[in-house]
């Protein structure tokens, strides 16, 4: 009987050190954020164990109302609902809650997140134990202390998909970083008109969703569950709060969407489509980044080419000159009247030409717009092609394609001069 009242009395210390956690929460937060709405909630499922109902209530109580006070209304719903599964002494509530629900129903704000009233406190406690388990072991996350993990359990929400689920739709506007507990996940781009192309298999303690948390960048890429799977949802909220105390998470999801984002588009690219996605990570270890402005010249014509490039985002202008002699048989240049021959747009690679013939440039290239790059000196691309053979098959033939092109534009230009039909300059 002695053993049991220590048990008993063990477990009561242990939900009041919960108790005063949560407490400094909601001591350090406005009222109004997230994560003290959430801490007050947590206090009313604790006080419950206690057996303290009017203390529950009262935190509840306290959930509803702010939700109320913010519009969110059918959330004050869901919580109100807790309070009337506790006891019937807050029907009152109820029906006030329920009354503004009727007269602002327009002006909801949005689904609300998934509470778990449906489930029982074991099932859901087993859920916050599996979540704790799995950020512990987690090497993204292995610098969190306990009381940290205990703040992360609360303010994240777990999903369950099935098998041939889509977890993610490319394009998404979700701020959030995705982390698998159980289960598989295959990043893939799908097109109407091309075979779907498999990025990545990721498994459990990997992660996604960074690409768009940091870059603010849609990704072509979608999320699809390959078997049935656990993943929680951290909001953007929270891994700011998470960077703020530890700086080694930013670095982390840095290096990892940078990463992916070059895998991305080299998947894209027909140089590298028909690599594997380990053999696209060895190449990006090739690539340096180049910020260029509207109108910088990049390569001119003349030029000794030392290297290649791939446009990662933007757009550029391909051109050269023609020389004409003119009605005295004297030569003039007719740079004037720059004949441009191509534009080139994200996915798009130049320069490769110089490097294949050991030639000096043979056209002149412009930014249209503002752009990125990756850039490949002469020796890398040397490497990749020995290691990669198929790759420089895919230049030749591009070489030859794009020689083929010029001339065809040559000749016409050439022929619009001789009449006078020349076009305005670009």
């Amino acid at each position: 009987m002695a053993k049991h009242s220590d048990e008993t009395v063990q477990q009561q210390q242990a939900i009041q050190k919960e108790v005063d956690y949560y407490k400094g929460i909601i001591a350090k937060m406005p009222q109004s954020s997230t994560f003290s709405i959430n801490a007050h909630i947590k206090l009313g499922k604790l006080y419950r164990h206690l057996g303290k109902t009017q203390t529950a209530l009262e935190e509840y109580a306290v959930a509803a109302r702010t939700y109320t006070d913010k519009g969110e209304l059918v959330k004050a719903l869901a919580v109100n609902k807790m309070m009337t599964e506790l006891t019937s002494e807050y029907e009152k509530a109820s029906e006030a809650v329920n009354s503004l629900y009727f007269q602002h129903g327009d002006n909801i704000k949005s689904k609300p997140q998934t509470f778990k009233t449906s489930l029982s406190d074991k099932e859901e406690h087993r859920e916050e134990a599996e979540i704790a388990s799995h950020l512990k072991q987690n090497p993204l996350f292995a610098c969190l202390n306990w009381t940290e993990r205990q703040w992360v359990e609360e303010n994240v929400t777990l999903y369950h998909f099935a098998p041939n689920t889509t977890v993610l739709q490319k394009g998404h506007e979700q701020e959030a970083l995705f982390v698998i507990l159980e289960g598989y996940v295959k990043i893939v781009i799908r097109e109407d008109d091309t075979p779907e192309r498999v990025l990545a298999i990721l498994g459990p303690q990997d992660f996604f969703g960074e690409i768009s948390l940091l870059q603010a960048y849609q990704s072509r890429a979608s999320a699809i569950a390959e078997h049935a799977c656990s993943i929680i949802e951290m909001p953007k909220t929270v891994i700011a709060a998470l960077i703020k105390k530890h700086p080694s998470i930013a670095g982390t999801l840095r290096q990892s969407s940078t990463r992916r984002t070059l895998d991305m588009i080299l998947s894209e690219i027909p140089l590298f489509k028909h690599l594997d996605g380990e053999e696209r990570q060895k190449i990006a270890g090739f690539l340096s980044p180049l910020s260029v402005k509207q109108g910088t010249t990049i390569v001119a014509e003349g030029d000794t080419g030392d290297c290649m490039y791939l446009i990662k985002n933007g757009e550029v202008g391909v051109y050269t000159s023609l020389m004409l002699e003119d009605e005295t048989g004297s030569t003039t240049e007719a740079r004037q009247q720059e004949l441009h021959l191509a534009t080139l747009q994200t996915g798009d690679f130049f320069g490769e030409q110089a490097l294949i013939t050991n030639e000096r440039r043979n056209a002149t290239v412009i930014a249209l717009k503002d752009l990125q790059l990756l850039r490949f000196s002469k020796p890398d691309l040397e490497v990749i092609v020995q290691t990669y053979p198929r790759i420089a098959d895919i230049l030749k033939q591009y070489h030859h394609q794009r020689t083929t092109d010029t001339m065809e534009s040559l000749h016409m230009a050439f022929q619009r001069m001789i009449t006078g039909d020349s076009p305005a300059l670009p």
